[in-house]
């Protein structure tokens, strides 16, 4: 077996800017065993979806057992439901106000849905003013609380064109003074896409943002993703259960490994093991990330496959 190439972890220059923040996406698993957050790692950083929350009537409260909740809207779980949306924006602000997220976002319009009475896919330009529409209403409506939480705008757009139009509106009304994130990625295939856009638009903008739904692929390129993120979230630490497998990232080798523990381990013994070993994972991929050099020009953009992830039977 081939050795991998030790990569030894580098302390973030804190004078330089904030740490890059990985948010885990919250699933219903977690849901039902709230008692194993106890064993999480003591960053406990989550991102949970009002969709998720909300019972058709009202929204359930999180647990209290993370040190920062991202509170996403939900409304891309909601129109990929087939369904119109169940809550507006201000029955989610009232829920923002009342349980006080460390970070919330208001209900954007994500890309490629269609309206379900006429049929037809909704225009880049309905989607754009519908979001703006939506986060100013949100913004407004948590202005008592904007000292407790963090409100989040949203650029939605299939173009780099489309996100900076999104991003001069939204700015035209002072909705752009807090965080900024970056909608509709997680449908785009091709990580080069994905890393191409977020490059292009934080040069045009001099800002930093967070990305929503983007997995540990766009750290594989020669890209310092720092220069242009502020926190991603992802859902594919919870993926390898799916076949019974945990992904175990090894130190000091700095090596992934599936164990095969279909049948060996309770499943809140599951949850746990890959909810901390990813973290570990994408805590090495940030600091090595975070040594690169800044600034990488896009016309010296290139790419590096991803280490296998190497199987070990037991």
């Amino acid at each position: 077996m081939n050795q991998k190439k030790f990569y030894p972890f580098i302390k973030p220059n804190t004078s330089e800017n904030k740490y890059l923040k990985f948010f885990p996406v919250m699933n219903q698993d977690l849901f039902q065993f709230t008692t194993i957050t106890r064993h999480l790692k003591k960053r406990r950083r989550i991102l949970i979806s009002a969709w998720s929350l909300f019972d058709g009537k009202k929204f359930k409260l999180f647990p209290r057992s993370f040190s920062e909740i991202f509170l996403d809207s939900g409304a891309f779980s909601m129109m990929s439901s087939g369904k119109k949306y169940h809550y507006n924006t201000k029955e989610l602000a009232d829920f923002v106000v009342e349980s006080l997220p460390t970070i919330a976002c208001p209900l954007d319009f994500p890309l490629h849905f269609h309206d379900h009475q006429t049929k037809t896919k909704y225009s880049m330009e309905f989607a754009i003013n519908q979001t703006v529409e939506n986060t100013r209403e949100f913004f407004d409506l948590t202005d008592q609380v904007k000292k407790e939480v963090t409100r989040i705008a949203v650029l939605q757009g299939e173009t780099v064109e489309d996100y900076l139009l999104c991003y001069d509106l939204l700015k035209e009304q002072g909705l752009t003074n807090e965080k900024l994130a970056i909608g509709s990625l997680c449908t785009r295939k091709q990580t080069s896409e994905i890393v191409k856009i977020l490059a292009k638009i934080g040069e045009e903008t001099k800002r930093k943002f967070h990305a929503f739904g983007v997995s540990a692929a766009i750290f594989s390129t020669k890209y310092r993703i720092h220069d242009y993120l502020e926190s991603f979230d992802s859902m594919s630490w919870f993926y390898p259960r799916k076949f019974g497998r945990i992904t175990v990232f090894l130190k000091p080798t700095n090596r992934l490994v599936e164990l095969n523990a279909k049948n060996e381990l309770t499943a809140q013994e599951f949850l746990v093991c890959l909810f901390n070993n990813y973290q570990e994972y994408i805590d090495f991929l940030i600091q090595k990330d975070f040594a690169k050099a800044k600034n990488t020009r896009l016309d010296s953009f290139l790419f590096q496959n991803m280490p296998k992830i190497e199987e070990v039977k037991t």
